[in-house]
């Protein structure tokens, strides 16, 4: 993946530094990038990262490798359904804060295909792969990178568990958040409040104000 994204730099011809922005699991990518390349790097921006350790970090009542296969196993079976001509439900809502115009848009780039599906579903296959290479990468720092960890400020309930599970899940996530921004000595984090996972649906102004920053 760190290759395929420099490779589309270059094909576009855009030119480092880059400032390389992720959401969840591209942050593991986008800090990969930064390991291999720190040269064409000029800033990191995280909206609500992964982190490496998390699996191992989450509440074990959650047994979160067994969600994550089980969401793949799921969306393989979306994509066969799909195949067989049977229709597929809304995967991603169009959130409420979107014009309409926006919304139409939205609705066509992320209507799922077989394809598509099968993708994300590689994606959840390769999660703790792509952990085990940055966990090896993340023993060095980035020393002085302009770096900012944007964190949810809603709290990201599971389902069927009880509060108390919850609670230690949301600690946890913070605590991993601040371990991301202390890669850095210039890191810090920013809480996007009101914002769930999807910040950059839910607070795009604070993904874009971040942006702005570390450019400035």
């Amino acid at each position: 993946m760190v290759d395929e994204l420099r490779a589309a730099l270059h094909a576009a011809r855009f030119e480092p530094p880059y400032l390389l922005v992720g959401h969840s699991f591209a942050s593991l990518t986008v800090q990969a990038f930064t390991h291999r390349h720190r040269a064409e790097v000029s800033g990191l921006v995280l909206v609500d990262g992964a982190h490496e350790d998390q699996m191992e970090r989450f509440p074990e009542e959650l047994n979160p490798k067994a969600m994550m296969a089980g969401v793949a196993d799921q969306l393989r079976g979306l994509a066969n359904s799909a195949r067989q001509g049977e229709a597929l439900p809304e995967l991603m809502p169009v959130p409420g804060s979107f014009p309409e115009t926006l919304a139409a848009a939205y609705r066509d780039a992320t209507s799922p295909t077989p394809d598509h599906l099968e993708a994300v579903a590689a994606e959840y296959d390769g999660l703790e792969p792509s952990q085990i290479q940055v966990r090896a990468l993340s023993k060095s720092s980035f020393d002085d990178l302009p770096f900012i960890a944007i964190r949810h400020g809603v709290p990201q309930l599971m389902p069927g568990v009880s509060d108390e599970i919850n609670d230690r899940y949301e600690h946890t996530w913070q605590e991993l958040q601040e371990d991301l921004a202390g890669r850095s000595s210039s890191g810090r984090v920013v809480v996007a409040v009101g914002a769930g996972h999807l910040i950059h649906h839910d607070r795009p102004d604070v993904v874009v104000d971040a942006i702005l920053e570390l450019m400035r």
